[in-house]
């Protein structure tokens, strides 16, 4: 699933009333693209952070390109788990 779907989808189940009234607004597509292409960034960005030392110790191309595909694993999940998360209102619970 696309890093879009997968923001839209979040959205949509953890904070419904937000995700209707980005809808109502027209200003939906713009958040989902918004939060998609900064989780984009910080998957890259923690990737690199975590890479960089374990790259120094690699013995070749092969183990920086084993450490690198972890890493990046790593990263997505931790980044997912962070910015996918849409807590409601007091208000929107109470509704």
């Amino acid at each position: 699933m696309q890093t879009y779907d997968l923001v839209k989808a979040a959205l949509k189940e953890k904070n419904p009333a937000l995700f209707k009234e980005l809808a109502a607004s027209g200003e939906l597509h713009r958040f989902v693209l918004e939060r998609s292409e900064a989780i984009k960034s910080e998957i890259v960005t923690l990737t690199m952070e975590l890479s960089a030392k374990a790259e120094k110790e690699a013995s070749g191309p092969m183990d920086v390109a084993q450490i690198f595909k972890g890493y990046d694993s790593m990263a997505r999940e931790i980044v997912l788990s962070q910015m996918l998360d849409f807590p409601q209102d007091d208000e929107d619970a109470a509704s």
